[in-house]
């Protein structure tokens, strides 16, 4: 079936260690890269296709949703990508959610899990990222 490539997006380590630890252990051949704020994800996200991207919301420089914005609003190669929004704030995600120009936020495929991690509701959220994979 090949490998899985995935990016993980979060400002504190630990939770990096934590989510690719866990993703590891539940995806075989599983290849990942990390960034550790949203604009540094957005440039890694320029340059390479992925089956899924986990982010945190709150980061520095580009918060998860703007990031969202800019991958979903480009011709970046993941516009389409499955993508697991995490965050400890319970920001005001809403539908009809626009950017700055008023363009809407697309949220298909977009999974949204509170923090601290429910382990049985990622791994749900990992396996919808697989299917839709394939």
């Amino acid at each position: 079936m090949g490998h899985t490539n995935y990016l993980l997006v979060d400002d504190e380590v630990r939770i990096i260690d934590l989510l690719q630890g866990y993703v590891e252990r539940r995806i075989k051949d599983a290849n990942w890269e990390t960034a550790y704020n949203g604009a540094d994800a957005l440039k890694v996200a320029r340059g390479q296709k992925f089956d899924f991207i986990i982010t945190d919301f709150y980061m520095p420089e580009l918060n998860g949703v703007e990031l969202i914005q800019r991958i979903r609003k480009s011709d970046n190669p993941n516009r389409q990508t499955p993508i697991i929004l995490l965050s400890a704030y319970n920001p005001n995600l809403i539908a009809s959610h626009s950017d700055e120009f008023g363009h809407q936020l697309d949220w298909e495929n977009v999974f949204f899990m509170d923090k601290p991690i429910n382990m049985t509701q990622l791994d749900h959220y990992l396996k919808c990222c697989m299917k839709l994979k394939n």
